[in-house]
């Protein structure tokens, strides 16, 4: 597969884009000296989820969430499964 070249507008999206990453991982690396890691990345997808929440859900309403086939590729399987392994790792961390 080969990628086209960014136009004049795309460019700078992405570069902005680069910037943002580079930022947060200073600012990761920093409080990471106050802050355990988990709290830290907790903090980001909580961030990151509110502020994409402020962008989609003006917009579009509840309609961001919503799916029109919610049963195809058997994603209920697939998350019951993460949370079952989420929770046997967290059992295991506990003793």
């Amino acid at each position: 597969m080969t990628s086209l070249p960014l136009s004049g507008a795309n460019r700078s999206l992405s570069g902005a884009g680069d910037l943002h990453v580079r930022q947060s991982w200073r600012y990761v690396q920093y409080l990471s000296g106050f802050y355990p890691i988990v709290l830290i990345v907790w903090a980001r997808y909580l961030l990151h989820t509110v502020l994409m929440a402020g962008i989609f859900l003006p917009q579009s309403g509840l309609r961001v969430l919503r799916t029109k086939r919610p049963l195809a590729g058997g994603e209920p399987p697939h998350g019951l499964m993460m949370l079952a392994l989420a929770a046997v790792a967290w059992s295991h961390s506990c003793r």
